[in-house]
């Protein structure tokens, strides 16, 4: 059965998810909104879409789509959460989901009061690099995993690019969030101390460094820079295998005792589309056909979010809170 998909937004998201529903079968994009609707137009008109809605209510009334990307700026997000929750189709909204935690927790409160069924986009979890990582992870499971990401932002460039004062003042939650979360992929258990070894201290703060206990007995390290020059990367390191993504869309394998490093070939569908995206996008559209999937949960991203307000306090110990 074609299942109908709606889009708001009409920027380079929303276009990074249509690349991937226009070449999938049994899917139709029945309608798009945006609040600026001469990019509404001009993204119908690209992408064949029949409906260009003039607001969330219009657009369920005009499609009754099965499913709708919510791919809008931060700022927008929890108003249009908040109406698109009314109506029964399954949801897939954009990161950040909300400008800081406090927000979060709201949209996610006022998704359970409308019994919405939501899940977040979080396309780096659906790297073919990262599902490689995860299934060599699982058949050596009894080993204690630490796992170290290093993140590097650059709020200067993004406030250079015009982008809204309030976002950037939150930008740990906006972009950090992204390698942030790969803790919760890789790590077993839940947090049960965090130290801030080098604690972020607001604006102007180069580095920080903190280190996270699992309750499996997991440890991760969290090293990131800002407006400073480094790589985005994640290494995982067991007692027989060494893992490393750098960029994230690669991933190398080193197996004790070798020296020798195997780098697996990047996977055909992150090499078409926006890495992660195709993955993403087939896994919402097994959630319509009320299939299991592994996309991220309101509560599974509320954890995420969690953690990433207790790396980025002003104090040298977060005890898992």
């Amino acid at each position: 059965m074609t299942k109908k998909i709606a889009i708001i937004g009409a920027g380079k998201m929303a276009q990074a998810h249509l690349d991937v529903l226009v070449g999938m079968d049994d899917v139709e994009v029945v309608g798009v909104y945006s609040r600026t609707l001469n990019n509404a137009e001009l993204l119908a008109k690209q992408y064949d879409i029949n409906v260009v809605a003039t607001s969330v209510s219009h657009l369920y009334e005009k499609t009754e789509a099965d499913g709708v990307v919510i791919a809008v700026s931060e700022n927008a997000t929890a108003v249009v959460c908040q109406t698109a929750f009314q109506y029964p189709w399954k949801l897939l909204i954009e990161k950040p989901l909300g400008i800081n935690l406090i927000e979060c927790k709201k949209i996610i409160n006022e998704a359970f009061s409308s019994k919405a069924e939501a899940f977040v986009a979080l396309n780096r979890r659906n790297y073919g690099s990262v599902s490689d990582a995860y299934a060599l992870l699982n058949e050596i499971n009894d080993e204690t995993r630490i796992i170290t990401i290093k993140d590097q932002e650059a709020p200067i460039l993004a406030r250079e690019a015009g982008r809204d004062e309030l976002v950037i003042s939150n930008w740990h939650f906006a972009n950090s969030i992204h390698l942030i979360d790969l803790f919760t992929v890789f790590a077993r258990g839940d947090v049960s101390r965090i130290r801030n070894i080098i604690p972020w201290k607001g604006n102007g703060t180069m580095l920080t460094h903190s280190v996270i206990e699992f309750t499996s007995g997991d440890i991760g390290i969290y090293h990131s820079l800002w407006d400073a020059p480094g790589p985005w990367a994640v290494e995982i390191e067991t007692k027989t295998l060494r893992l490393a993504m750098q960029p994230l869309e690669a991933l190398s394998v080193q197996k004790f005792p070798s020296r020798h490093c195997e780098v697996a070939r990047g996977h055909k569908n992150d090499n078409k589309f926006k890495p992660g995206f195709y993955i993403q996008m087939s896994k919402f559209l097994d959630s319509i056909d009320e299939k299991k999937t592994s996309l991220c949960t309101l509560d599974e991203y509320l954890s995420t979010a969690t953690l990433v307000n207790s790396l980025y306090r002003d104090r040298e110990y977060a005890l898992g809170d």
